[in-house]
């Protein structure tokens, strides 16, 4: 008979094959086209960039799963009542969910040797960047496992981890300058905050002044993490199901009415429901672009000891905000049919007196109204104050980062309806936001090879930001009708829990 740790393991192994499997095809997949996009010389950068922009979002949602998991698919009090203690299940939660962040980077680094195998003048670097993803990307699965751990679902354990993960790196900065501004921090301080902070241990490694100390910041690394680790063990499955429908007490006897007068009609109560749950998400978001900032201002002004740094606050604000609103618009996506394409309430809406189409574009257009107002209106204040600019000059097709942005919350949302699983539908939408880009260049590489273009067929993979922000566009148009569609004829992978 086989033992408790084999059975568990064998439950945990068939539940993260099919994830490990995306993961890897997705972030290989994308570094295989990203080679092909660019000249040899450039491979290096080309391998870090797309590891580090592939493995932070990924391994962010594998740890919001490992904590939220069981209990958004309502299989907890299975594993409750099952003969085996919870602290169990959670150590191979936790393995097999390194096994996910580990095994992709080192196929990507299996694939990289190759490359530098077959062109042996190119530089170590792309191996070195790679080697630093590994702590960097199991600290941040660490830390959004060991705070999301518990929460009702995947997308409530990516806004409270990633609340808590921008606030304690703060919290860390506020005592480095109050405590010894304008002196630098004593090492040992240094040391600690790299340990303690969320995917600190790239700063330790890519410092030069901290390079003697890595050894000590490694040894201190291992015991922060091992806590974090305890707590998640500690705390998994530990948790009640009776939860309170209603913020407020039962109505007095004898009162009249208490409570409020419903929707006068179907699409603006979905509105109203749409709002109350995607809002939640934006202002967590909006909090971290503003931490983030002061993070950022107040390194800067500990390092120059000059006011001065202060006049860029505005400008800083809206590059960090235009990064944050891609995590954003993939939350947002995801959140927007999550809860309600799970089986029971699938069924129930389905039966109210609402049309299922106007049920989607209200919820559709709802959730993308409040992505662009969230990250536009602040960035058109500060722009008509004249403290910033919109786009703040990071691209120059000012479309194309917007047109990315939707382009990511349209294919969460197809994603989401046809795998209702908000993990895979993370780790999918990554390959299926390029699927307009795609469409772009073979047309623009069948024009050039009917046309005779030689010069541009040699190097066909050359696209301007203007032809990416219409590429991203096609994405956004084809994602929201496929999106429509699936969730009109109820298409997507059925489940009883």
């Amino acid at each position: 008979m086989h033992s408790t740790w084999y059975s568990l393991a064998w439950k945990e192994w068939h539940e993260h094959k099919w994830k490990l499997a995306a993961i890897a095809a997705t972030m290989c997949g994308v570094l295989l086209c990203a080679v092909a996009f660019y000249e040899h010389h450039d491979f290096p950068g080309v391998v870090s960039s797309t590891c580090w922009v592939c493995a932070i979002p990924l391994s962010l949602f594998i740890g919001f799963g490992a904590g939220a998991n069981e209990r958004s698919r309502r299989s907890l009090p299975f594993l409750q009542s099952l003969p085996a203690p919870l602290w169990q299940i959670a150590i191979l939660k936790l393995f097999f969910g390194m096994l996910m962040v580990f095994i992709p980077i080192l196929l990507m680094a299996t694939i990289a040797y190759a490359e530098m195998r077959i062109a042996p003048t190119w530089e170590p670097r792309a191996l070195e960047s790679l080697a630093l993803c590994l702590p960097f990307a199991a600290s941040l699965f660490i830390w959004s496992a060991a705070i999301g751990v518990n929460r009702k679902d995947e997308v409530s354990a990516a806004a409270v981890s990633l609340s808590v993960m921008v606030g304690w790196s703060l919290i860390l900065l506020l005592i480095a300058i109050l405590c010894w501004s304008p002196n630098q921090p004593p090492a040992w301080f240094l040391i600690a905050s790299y340990s303690a902070t969320p995917g600190g241990i790239a700063l330790l490694f890519s410092s030069n002044d901290m390079m003697q100390y890595q050894t000590v910041g490694i040894l201190l690394w291992l015991p922060i993490h091992g806590l974090l680790c305890a707590w998640y063990i500690a705390r998994f499955g530990h948790t009640t199901h009776r939860e309170i429908r209603s913020p407020s007490v039962a109505a007095e006897a004898g009162k009249a009415a208490w409570l409020p007068p419903p929707r006068r009609t179907a699409l603006s109560a979905t509105a109203w429901k749409q709002f109350r749950e995607s809002g939640p998400i934006v202002l967590c978001g909006l909090a971290g672009a503003v931490a983030i900032t002061t993070i950022i201002m107040m390194g800067s002004f500990y390092g120059q000891r000059d006011t001065a740094v202060f006049a860029d606050s505005g400008d800083v604000y809206t590059k960090v905000a235009l990064v944050v609103s891609f995590f954003i618009a993939l939350v947002l996506g995801i959140g927007v049919c999550h809860a309600d394409i799970e089986p029971q309430l699938n069924t129930f809406w389905r039966t109210r007196p609402i049309n299922p189409d106007g049920w989607f574009w209200i919820k559709f257009a709802t959730g993308l109204t409040l992505l662009l107002a969230a990250t536009y209106l602040p960035n058109t204040t500060l722009a008509f104050l004249g403290v910033a600019k919109i786009s703040a000059d990071m691209t120059a097709n000012p479309y194309l980062l917007a047109s990315a942005q939707i382009a990511i919350f349209a294919s969460a949302v197809a994603i989401t309806c046809l795998v209702r699983h908000a993990v895979y539908a993370a780790i999918l939408t990554i390959p299926v936001i390029y699927l307009g880009v795609v469409m772009i260049w073979v047309a623009m590489w069948a024009a050039a090879h009917l046309g005779g273009q030689n010069d541009w067929a040699k190097n066909p993979l050359e696209l301007t930001e203007t032809q990416l922000a219409w590429g991203f566009l096609l994405t956004f148009f084809f994602s929201t009708l496929l999106a429509w569609l699936a969730m009109r004829n109820d298409w997507g992978r059925k489940s009883r829990y």
